[in-house]
């Protein structure tokens, strides 16, 4: 069974929260671990991303809205984790893309392995 889980960047410091998150017509809440006893904590909406399920080879989980790096056969690769719905692009499936930002040949001995370089909110100029 996939852990589900969301995160969010609160909105009195901008820090990520993790846990559950929810909506209300004046807020988005995450609800926190146990560290934080439960603790409903406002978090900006636009910056809500779902836990992937999947880790990177230093065993970080990778949420949507990560960007990434991957070493490939190709070359060096950066992407980003979106969300794709199966309304989108005539998909037959919905779920989590890699989504290529851009690709850089070079040559590597290292087997191909993703990891986490930031994400699009405190990173954005790595989207360029």
């Amino acid at each position: 069974m996939r852990t589900i889980k969301f995160r969010g960047q609160r909105v009195d410091n901008k820090e990520f929260v993790y846990g559950f998150y929810w909506v209300t017509s004046i807020a988005t809440y995450i609800t926190a671990d146990a560290e934080t006893k439960h603790q409903d904590i406002p978090v900006f909406s636009a910056t809500i991303g779902q836990y992937t399920g999947i880790k990177d080879h230093r065993q970080n989980e990778i949420y949507e809205g990560d960007i990434l790096k991957w070493d490939s056969e190709d070359g060096e690769v950066t992407g980003k984790v979106v969300f794709k719905n199966s309304d989108e692009e005539n998909l037959n499936l919905s779920g989590f893309v890699f989504e290529i930002l851009k690709v850089e040949e070079y040559e590597h001995d290292n087997p191909i392995e993703f990891t986490i370089i930031g994400n699009i909110h405190e990173n954005p100029e790595l989207l360029k």
